[in-house]
C-alpha cells in the first residue's frame, strides 16, 4: 500500500512541476556530464538504442537523438510525456522506472540523471536489476546519484560512495 502512495506522491509532484508556467526542472540543454561521457564513449557508433529513465523535458533525450541514438523515454508525468510525444511519438512512454515496458537486452545505454534516487531503497534496487534486464550484456548504465548523510526530502534516497558501488 505505502509503494501505490509513494507512487501517487511522486507522480502528483511531477505533474505540478511540468504544469506549471515556473522554468524549474525544464531544461532545454543536455547535462554536462551526459556529453562528456557520451563524446568519450560513443563516437563512432550510429545506431545505438538508448533509454532516459525520468526523462522530464526532453533535454537528455534530445542530444542523444541528435548524436545519432535511437531514444527512447520514461518518465512519470503525462504532461512532460505529452509535451515530448509530437517528436518521438512511440518512443516516449509515462510510466513507472521500476517496471520498464522493454524488452530484456534492448538497449544499448541506460541514462538516469537524478531519477532512481527520487526512490525509496527498496524501489531502487528494483529499479537497477531492470535497468541491467533491458540492457544487452555489452551495454552501458549512467547514473548521477546525489551523496550526502542528510536528506532533507524523507523520500529521495542519498548515499555514499560505497553505498553506490554495492547497489551496482
Amino acid at each position: 500500500m505505502s509503494n501505490i502512495i509513494n507512487k501517487l506522491d511522486t507522480e502528483k509532484k511531477w505533474e505540478s512541476i511540468y504544469s506549471s508556467p515556473v522554468k524549474a526542472h525544464k531544461n532545454d540543454y543536455p547535462s554536462e556530464n551526459v556529453i562528456s561521457l557520451v563524446n568519450k564513449k560513443f563516437q563512432n557508433k550510429d545506431g545505438m538504442v538508448a533509454l532516459d529513465l525520468g526523462c522530464g523535458w526532453g533535454n537528455n533525450m534530445k542530444f542523444l537523438n541528435d548524436f545519432g541514438m535511437e531514444v527512447h523515454g520514461i518518465d512519470i508525468s503525462q504532461t512532460a510525456v505529452n509535451r515530448l510525444k509530437p517528436i518521438y511519438r512511440n518512443r516516449v512512454i509515462c510510466g513507472e522506472i521500476s517496471e520498464l515496458p522493454f524488452s530484456d537486452g534492448y538497449f544499448d545505454f541506460v541514462l538516469d540523471r537524478g531519477s532512481i534516487q527520487e526512490n525509496s531503497k527498496k524501489q531502487i534496487l528494483r529499479i537497477i536489476d531492470e535497468v541491467y534486464r533491458v540492457l544487452s550484456p555489452s551495454g552501458h548504465f549512467f547514473s548521477c546519484m546525489l551523496k550526502s548523510k542528510v536528506s532533507k526530502d524523507a523520500k529521495k534516497q542519498l548515499f555514499n560512495d560505497q553505498q553506490i558501488l554495492n547497489l551496482l
